[in-house]
């Protein structure tokens, strides 16, 4: 038998062996394998370029699951010094690198391994390559951790909260996230979601916790129905309105602004670029609508569109429930609706759009949608 065909048929041994549930068995299989693929390749002629290239990475990405990190990475060395590769592979290669040394921090810190992984890409705009804005940056981080902290306490059948625990490693007691570096060859960040043993509360039923799969599956599985505007879709996958009003706002404020950004691309980074959601500067508007049809609403007389304050948001208080918007004519103190905490933080010192209500006389204002300023583009109303 063929070092290739020898390496097909172990790969299909690892994954039954995976589905059986032995891990031991697998990393055996899927190291037989790289091995074979590895003789395979130093067998080809120089001038395979793309076929060595291919199955190249395969053998470095055999190894890597494998969970023999140390060989993988001295293999995606060896293969980058080599060169004679094609453009695809090695860029996949230097991606393939950032997973090993993620994964051997992770390792470093104790964690059991990174588990899931959520991308973030941008692409177009003021974005080069491994830079990008600052406070593009910033906001795409933090709402991404938002989205999955929220989407997570969803899974997990959560009572909403209004303010979910504010840093990355307080994502919940039995996860732990994680921020990668900037991906060589465009501006893509990582956020791996690791699940730990949590501590057991004697005195409450056991209930399992939802995977990193299930959490981040359900993250991609809701941003791609709000991309496509499908409102039954989006109010069955999340039947709750203020899981759902708070989500879609955290979708709309990865939307790109057009000039600094072009495209926000979200997806796993293991997938192909082909399943990515795109979020492009048009979704916002359809955005807004979902917000509208499908959110809390606030109560008002029909037909009476709600207050507009325009203005500089200088501060937030999250513990008291308000914050404030510096005007022409002097700051303006808001009340936030519940919906609101996990989007604002980004906001500070930004221009922004609040949509609010008024109660009683002497009684601030109340909050029920707020979004970044944009020229020609009104947040929900």
């Amino acid at each position: 038998m063929s070092d290739y065909r020898a390496s097909q048929d172990l790969i299909a041994r690892a994954e039954t062996a995976l589905r059986e549930g032995s891990v031991a068995r697998a990393h055996g299989f899927f190291r037989a394998a790289a091995e074979a693929q590895r003789a395979f390749v130093d067998r080809l002629p120089a001038e395979r370029v793309r076929t060595r290239s291919v199955f190249g990475l395969s053998a470095a990405s055999l190894l890597f699951k494998a969970d023999a990190l140390d060989e993988a990475e001295a293999l995606v060395h060896e293969l980058l010094a080599k060169g004679s590769l094609d453009a695809r592979s090695h860029e996949s290669l230097r991606e393939l690198l950032q997973r090993i040394w993620n994964e051997q921090r992770g390792r470093a810190a104790g964690l059991p391994g990174l588990g899931d992984a959520f991308s973030a890409v941008l692409i177009g705009g003021r974005v080069q390559h491994g830079v990008a804005p600052l406070d593009v940056v910033e906001t795409v981080a933090k709402t991404v951790t938002s989205l999955i902290r929220r989407m997570g306490a969803w899974c997990n059948q959560e009572d909403f909260a209004a303010r979910p625990a504010p840093a990355v490693r307080d994502i919940g007691e039995a996860y732990r996230a994680l921020m990668s570096e900037p991906i060589y060859g465009s501006y893509r960040i990582d956020l791996y979601l690791t699940q730990v043993q949590p501590s057991l509360d004697l005195g409450t039923p056991y209930r399992p916790s939802a995977t990193p799969t299930q959490i981040i599956d359900s993250c991609l599985r809701f941003a791609r129905l709000v991309g496509q505007s499908e409102d039954e879709a989006v109010r069955h996958e999340v039947p709750d309105e203020r899981y759902r009003g708070t989500l879609i706002r955290l979708l709309r404020q990865l939307v790109p602004n057009g000039a600094d950004v072009a495209e926000v691309e979200i997806r796993r980074p293991t997938e192909p670029k082909e399943l990515a959601v795109r979020l492009r500067p048009a979704h916002r508007e359809p955005m807004n609508s979902l917000i509208k049809a499908l959110g809390p609403q606030p109560a008002r007389k029909p037909g009476k569109q709600p207050p507009v304050l325009e203005g500089l948001l200088r501060a937030v208080d999250l513990d008291a429930g308000k914050l404030r918007v510096q005007r022409q004519e002097g700051h303006t103190d808001i009340r936030i609706s519940d919906e609101l905490h996990d989007t604002i933080g980004p906001m500070l010192n930004r221009r922004v759009v609040v949509y609010v209500t008024h109660g009683r006389r002497r009684q601030m204002p109340l909050a029920h949608d707020i979004d970044l300023a944009r020229q020609h583009e009104p947040a929900a109303g």
